[in-house]
This record gives C-alpha cells, structure tokens and sequence, in this order.
C-alpha cells in the first residue's frame, strides 16, 4: 500500500504532529512506502492521511483525481454553528477512516464510519525524567487549552484554595497565552502564586520538568446546576437527588496527562472515560471529582515525594508497555492496510 501523509500545518499543532509528522516518520523509517505533502498527485496513491481542519475542496478534489482513494482524516470534528454544521458533516461523510485520540471520540465518530481507529496521543518528544525530592514549595503544573481552566467548575479551585492554607505551593499554567489571552479566575485565592507560561514546543520539555505534580481538570460538571435539577425532578423516574451529571466533550482525550506520565509527574485527573481507563484506581495516579477528592489527592503527593516517585515510576511503566509507539503506528498501519485490501477486493 501507497500511504500519503497530507497537512497544511506545522508541528505546532499536537494532532498532526503525531499522527501526521511522527506517524510517517515512524513508518518511513521502518521501510514502509509512505510520503509527505504531495497534493497533485492523487492518483498515483492508495490512501491518504489528511491533517486536522483541511478543507472539504481538498477531500472533494482527491476523490475526483482517483475514486478508488482511501481517504482518512485525524482528529475530526463535526462542530459547528447553525448552517455551517452541515458542511462538516458532508466532509466527514467523505472520508472512509479517522484517526482518533481516544475511546471517547471513537464511540462518537462511529456515526460516519466504523473505521475509526485509535492512536494515542503521545508525543514524541520527551526524553527526561523528573527525580522527586523534598522541597520547601510544591509546584502544581497545568498544560494545555486555556479553554478547559475557562469552562471547569470550582471543585478545583476551592480545593487549592484549602490547600495553600496549609502548604507552600505554586500553580504553574502553561498555554497558548499569546493567542487567547491570560487566565484569570476570580474564585482562585489571590494568596496563591499563579506563574502563567507561554505554551512553547521548544521549551515545554524543561518547563514542565519543573512541576512536581500534573493537574489534569476535564470540562464542567453539571451536578450543581438548577435547571438540570428541576428538569430531573420533574421528568425523571428514577432522579436521585444525590445523582452525578457530568458533562465532557466528544473530543476528550488523555493526552494531557500522557504527557505529565511520560516525565515522570504524578497526575490528579478530572473524571473522564480516558482517565478512567488510563489511570485506574489510584495505581498510575489520582482521579478526583469533588473539591474534597481534588484536595485530598493534592495533599497526599504534596506531603510525600517518596509516593510522587512510586505512583510516577508505576505511570512510566506502564506507558512505555502499553503504549509503545512503535507497535501503535504498526497496528494502525495495519488497520489501514487492512481496509484498503478490503474496498479494492470489493
């Protein structure tokens, strides 16, 4: 099979850095015939890996130079407002696979194809490992989307403002603050250090080897919401009072907290399938909910950096056993391969 690897962006951006650059990296050094950016011509391929956002024309446009075209694209998204949700529908109804970052997606994406196959999100990029030690202010780190410190409840916020009472501690935020502005969170205690870092793909390695634990919140929780609690009383037979209502988005994923395992960080994670799944109970890590779960699992790494080592190491383990990088991108390879024999034999 003839794969070609298509993407208009750089590695700055985290889908098409692994599933584009490094997954064609990876398979190009195995041997397999795999090329980059070649966008006329189509018809001397027999499948193509579009990256995120490329436009519908360009999906069109490769069909028409060769219909018997496979064609997959990473990270899909069918969100839109209004009249313009339509025109994403129609471009993932041209694709015959996706690449998807987590369980989550996977079950969503199925809707246009059962051809979604999972790859997870970890990076390439790291080679450290933080060594824990006793230290006089503890830093709690955060890396990702300003959209998820924005759209998160007060559970953790009223969870660091407990803990800051008792303990020396510091909150590292790293994001892309040049394009979407500073964070700022009235309910967080204005007596907690906050240090917010411009997301740098350069420099994300040794700032984040600075933290001593990885905070990992997922979107709002709806537990407390009035509306949501009439409407149950209301409409639902078997509404309890006491009921957890989580909200997550279809793309939830867990490469944020891969990224804190993959150094060598123990994580306090949000409850979302993903971390469920990658975290366990406890073994690898910390899953929190309540503002008490979130300030519990934060003090208990902050008083011991013997258990930061321990929980870590046992993180790190398991990462480089499950989630190997050289036998994912061979599976999904595989998967591809598998498809393309299957349509060209139909």
């Amino acid at each position: 099979m003839k794969l070609l690897f298509n993407t208009r962006k750089d590695t700055s951006l985290g889908s098409d850095r692994i599933w584009i650059y490094d997954f064609y990296s990876r398979l190009k050094s195995d041997g397999y015939d795999v090329h980059l950016n070649q966008w006329d011509a189509y018809n001397t391929f027999d499948a193509v890996l579009f990256g995120k956002g490329t436009d519908t024309h360009e999906l069109i446009r490769a069909r028409e130079q060769n219909p018997r075209l496979i064609i997959g694209l990473v990270n899909p998204s069918d969100h839109a407002r209004f009249f313009k949700r339509a025109g994403q529908s129609k471009k993932l109804a041209l694709c015959d696979f996706f690449i998807v970052g987590s369980i989550e997606e996977q079950s969503y994406y199925m809707k246009y194809t059962r051809h979604c196959f999972l790859y997870p999100l970890v990076e390439n990029l790291y080679s450290k490992k933080k060594e824990h030690h006793e230290k006089e202010k503890v830093v709690l780190t955060y890396h990702g989307n300003v959209e998820h410190l924005q759209q998160m409840g007060t559970e953790l916020t009223d969870a660091l403002n407990r803990v800051s009472q008792q303990n020396s501690m510091k909150f590292k935020l790293m994001y892309n603050r040049e394009k979407l502005g500073t964070w700022n969170n009235t309910h967080l205690s204005k007596d907690i250090e906050v240090e917010h870092v411009q997301w740098n793909i350069h420099t994300i390695e040794d700032e984040l080897l600075e933290s001593d634990i990885g905070i990992v919140p997922s979107v709002r929780t709806l537990t407390e919401g009035y509306a949501s609690k009439l409407y149950n009383r209301l409409f639902s037979k078997y509404y309890n009072s006491n009921d957890y209502l989580i909200r997550f988005k279809n793309t939830t994923n867990p490469g944020r907290a891969l990224v804190f395992m993959q150094l060598g960080i123990p994580v306090v994670a949000g409850f979302a399938p993903s971390h469920f799944e990658l975290i366990g109970n406890n073994k690898r890590g910390f899953l929190a909910h309540s503002s008490e779960s979130w300030q519990v699992a934060i003090e208990s790494l902050m008083a011991s950096p013997s258990k930061r080592e321990e929980i870590a190491g046992r993180a790190a383990a398991y990462i480089e056993k499950e989630y190997n990088l050289s036998e994912w991108s061979q599976c999904v390879y595989d998967d591809i391969s598998m498809l393309y024999k299957h349509t060209k034999g139909a």
